[in-house]
Formats: structure tokens, sequence, C-alpha cells
């Protein structure tokens, strides 16, 4: 079974074995800004993936948590800039940073 995989103006044809999936990302602008081919886009299933989808209640009440933290430490310190910073980050950020605060913790 054969598969003609492209990009840009190069393609080839590839083996592929009878079970072989495709998964295409697409950003929702480049969706919605018609950037996308429309038969490109006709050829695959449609799912919107989301950082809620990814991240899992694990995670999610991680990121709760840096977050309460980081209002309550720009409340003390009167800096709303703070606040902003540290609430614009990405959930995968806020579980970056949660993952070495622990580390810092049993370590110390």
């Amino acid at each position: 079974q054969f598969c003609r995989l492209a990009l840009g103006s190069e393609s080839t044809s590839c083996i592929v074995h009878r079970d072989f999936k495709a998964v295409l990302l697409v950003d929702e602008e480049d969706v919605r800004a018609n950037r996308v081919p429309p038969p490109l886009l006709n050829r695959f299933d449609k799912f919107r993936l989301t950082r809620d989808v990814l991240l899992g209640d694990d995670l999610e009440d991680v990121q709760r948590g840096v977050e309460d933290w980081a209002r309550r430490v720009a409340s003390a310190k009167q800096d709303a800039a703070v606040a902003f910073e540290l609430m614009s980050m990405r959930g995968s950020q806020h579980a970056h940073m949660q993952a070495g605060a622990d580390q810092e913790f049993d370590a110390g």
C-alpha cells in the first residue's frame, strides 16, 4: 500500500503499513482565513484540539493552583504586571513551573 507524501512542491510515494493513519494538524486561524485548501480539509475528519482536552484533570488542577498562587503573590506585592505575566503563561509552562517547584521542595 502506498501513500503520497507532499511538502510544498515536493512529493514522493512511500510504502506504508495497511493500518497506516495520518493526522493533519492545522491552526484554526489558518482555516478561518482560508489558507488551507478545502479539498485537503475535506479528506480528513475534523476534531478541535484545545488545551483543555490535552491537559486532563490532574494538570488542570496544577494550572489552577499556580494561577491562584500568582494572584496571591501579585496581591501581596501590589504588582499587577507580575500577575498579568504569570497569568498569560500557557498551561504547559504552569506544569513545568510546578514540577520544578516540586523537585526543589523534594531536594531541600
